[in-house]
């Protein structure tokens, strides 16, 4: 967030756009789209990225292996395959450690995020009665980006919603 110091805004009034927009999306009227658009969003992306990565050495492990024992049934010479065949076997049980080691994906049900949003209580209350330091760090969290004109005295707000 781009807040200058010398701003002639003070602090609270530039921020009361940004927290009714936000306080907006958790009250009753909009609420259960909220919700779905917490459904929606893939929050486990990174850990799905880290389980695929895991799955994908073991699959090519499983695969020289068989490869290299087909070559050995085809009548290759075992004693000159020994260390691919090695090589192969460390690299399949090390996937297999990192995938044991990966914490199973498991995505949040509907009942559980309406529990999280209705355990937030009044959002508005909550932000209007922040610190600006703190919803300087929740707004750069959001990927939320405001910049003060003092000549003007306006703010104007924007959001990477890829931020976070």
């Amino acid at each position: 967030m781009i807040i200058p110091r010398t701003s002639t805004c003070p602090s609270t009034q530039c921020f009361r756009p940004s927290n009714a927009w936000i306080r907006r999306l958790f009250d009753s009227d909009h609420r259960v789209t909220t919700v779905d658009l917490l459904l929606a969003a893939d929050s486990s992306s990174a850990d799905d990225a880290r389980l695929q990565q895991a799955r994908r050495k073991l699959d090519d492990a499983e695969t020289r292996l068989r490869r290299l024992q087909r070559a050995v049934e085809a009548g290759a010479e075992p004693g000159a395959l020994v260390d691919a065949l090695n090589r192969a076997h460390e690299e399949r049980q090390a996937a297999r450690a990192d995938l044991d080691r990966l914490p199973a994906p498991r995505a949040l049900g509907r009942a559980e995020i309406e529990a999280i949003v209705d355990q937030l209580g009044d959002v508005g209350a909550a932000l209007n009665g922040a610190k600006p330091a703190e919803l300087e760090e929740l707004y750069s969290a959001l990927g939320l980006e405001m910049v003060t004109t003092p000549a003007r005295r306006s703010s104007t707000s924007a959001s990477d919603p890829s931020v976070g």
